[in-house]
């Protein structure tokens, strides 16, 4: 490369033009680089081999768990659900909302109430059909059921948990 700097001096050593030079310079050039790239990959893949059977090795096979039909867990299928804090407890939706999903409701929303003084555990019908809402009454142990239209199609009941949640979660 620096004879390039220096064409005549390039000629007067070799005898050569700098262009036949430069063409041989080049090409040495290009296949050392093409060696050296190709080291670079096959030592990536080594790497990459490496990782994969380090990390199939520390986690080993996984065991394959079996679905009891009769534990009641499965994809929930019953109704639309949402699930309102209305006694000011914290974390007290989430608890229903969990015995609910066990019980195989489909609990598609948990939040708060707009107030937070309910004493009883309510269970509200948003839709005529009120199948839905006993059913979750029944699963809650109350009898606190009605039906409240409100033009909001998105859920099919709404839960509004009271202060006597502990209760209806046993």
């Amino acid at each position: 490369m620096k004879f390039r700097l220096f064409p005549r001096l390039w000629s007067a050593v070799t005898g050569r033009d700098i262009s036949v030079a430069g063409f041989y310079l080049c090409q040495r050039i290009d296949r050392t680089l093409a060696v050296k790239n190709v080291v670079i990959l096959i030592a990536a893949c080594a790497v990459l081999i490496v990782a994969m059977i380090v990390g199939a090795h520390r986690t080993g096979p996984q065991p394959v768990r079996k679905i009891d039909p009769d534990a009641g867990i499965g994809i929930p299928s019953v109704g639309k659900v949402q699930v309102l804090n209305g006694c000011g407890t914290g974390g007290a939706a989430n608890v229903v909302s969990e015995y609910l999903r066990l019980k195989r409701f489909d609990v598609k929303n948990i939040g708060n109430a707009p107030m937070s003084n309910y004493q009883a555990t309510l269970v509200a019908s948003r839709t005529k059909d009120m199948s839905v809402a006993r059913q979750i009454a029944a699963a809650l142990n109350t009898d606190a059921v009605f039906l409240m239209r409100t033009g909001d199609t998105m859920y099919s009941v709404t839960v509004y948990v009271g202060a006597d949640y502990k209760e209806r979660v046993r």
